[in-house]
């Protein structure tokens, strides 16, 4: 996999990325801030202030986990470790990179990764996957829909950035109480969708539309 990128910085407040370059800061938007004006997965980008915090601490507890730094946490966090220990114990990641910020220059936007590397799915064979973590109530079908979209942008980035060769699998991992599901997501047409969801921006913000 290729090196980390060290010139994006997010504001997490305004989920915004900046990219340094020779001609100074770019601002780029995020890919849920892009969906969400896009007006996809409406209920799923506008959770509660409560639900998008504990998805926060959701996915440092798996950062540091998958990376064997993880030393104490909320003990009411509990209920969620046991999927989060099965999918480490019966996926067996590897040669991976975490929450990783990665942008594409040629459609320019930038968004966070969860996870690249190697799993060993379930029923399945050991491949690269580009995963996203999530810890809704339920995995409905407008929240894969959504995660179709966002994995695939990443995963445009990540080819971009030489992080990976080839594009790797996508995949949504939904961790709950008593453990986790992985699906897989293998809609063809993601990639062209996500593409005219950047086209679509673009046509607003150039002709002044809100």
């Amino acid at each position: 996999m290729g090196s980390l990128q060290t010139c994006l910085a997010m504001d997490q407040e305004n989920h915004e990325y900046t990219l340094t370059t020779p001609d100074g800061p770019r601002v780029l938007p995020g890919v849920t801030s892009l969906l969400k004006n896009a007006g996809i997965g409406p209920r799923y980008y506008n959770n509660s202030t409560a639900a998008a915090d504990f998805g926060t601490v959701g996915h440092e507890i798996v950062r540091l986990y998958l990376s064997d730094d993880l030393d104490e946490y909320d003990p009411e966090f509990e209920p969620w470790m046991s999927g989060i220990r099965r999918f480490k114990s019966e996926c067996r990641p590897g040669s991976f990179v975490l929450e990783t910020l990665v942008h594409s220059m040629r459609f320019g936007y930038a968004g966070t990764l969860d996870f690249l590397g190697e799993i060993t799915p379930p029923r399945g064979r050991r491949d690269t996957y580009l995963i996203d973590w999530k810890f809704w109530a339920q995995a409905t079908g407008e929240a894969l829909g959504a995660a179709e979209l966002q994995t695939a942008a990443y995963s445009i980035a990540a080819l971009e950035l030489g992080l990976t060769r080839r594009a790797p699998y996508r995949a949504v991992v939904h961790f709950y109480q008593g453990g986790y599901r992985l699906y897989t997501l293998n809609d063809p047409a993601a990639k062209s969708v996500w593409l005219s969801v950047i086209n679509i921006e673009t046509w607003k913000a150039q002709k002044g539309l809100k």
